[in-house]
């Protein structure tokens, strides 16, 4: 019987409960996020250039986007979500029907952060 290495064990994409919310918060923007508009439409062997930029310009002005994968797969939907976590930044939240749940966060810490940098003497 040959040796084989055990599998890796990845963190969890969706945690149960997202940073900075409660439970009920977080199942409020689920919620939210399944019964907005999708703010795009990805299919398989799309060209994905400029989701990135439509993203953080829906996030300007909605707390939660969503994003339809239909016709891309569950993995290919999964892949997509953690770039997105790391290019825009987000927190994805829901991962159901092929659909991506994307929060933006809270914005207290940008807030308060742009806010004392603008403050500094020049």
């Amino acid at each position: 019987m040959l040796w084989k290495p055990l599998a890796p064990i990845y963190p969890k994409v969706v945690q149960n409960v997202a940073e900075g919310l409660t439970f009920e918060e977080t199942k409020e923007m689920r919620n939210k996020g399944l019964h907005s508009p999708p703010l795009m439409k990805l299919t398989r062997n799309g060209v994905y250039v400029n989701v990135v930029d439509k993203v953080r310009e829906a996030f300007k002005t909605l707390e939660v986007v969503r994003l339809d994968c239909s016709h891309c797969g569950t993995s290919d939907c999964k892949k997509i979500g953690v770039k997105l976590r790391d290019l825009v930044p987000c927190i994805p939240i829901l991962f159901k029907d092929e659909q991506i749940i994307l929060w933006r966060g809270k914005r207290d810490q940008e807030d308060s952060v742009s806010a004392h940098c603008a403050s500094w003497p020049q």
